[in-house]
């Protein structure tokens, strides 16, 4: 049997997001952007601390979880 492990991350409403999800992202005090953001990003890789991000095929860029106040499913 082959077997493979999944990080995903889920909020305080119990909602799952996963490696390939296009998600919108709003910014917390701590970052230094409250009410900041992006949206339209695809998740890359997802890590203790945070994601990796891309948006249209550009290089990615990482986000830390205690940076960002709201992550959504971007549609």
């Amino acid at each position: 049997m082959n077997y493979r492990t999944e990080k995903i991350i889920i909020d305080d409403n119990g909602q799952k997001f996963k490696v390939g999800d296009t998600v919108g992202v709003t910014f917390n005090k701590a970052s230094g952007h409250e009410g900041g953001g992006f949206g339209s990003a695809t998740i890359a890789k997802i890590t203790d601390t945070g994601f990796q991000y891309s948006q249209g095929g550009k290089k990615p860029k990482t986000v830390q979880l205690k940076n960002i106040k709201e992550i959504y499913k971007y549609r």
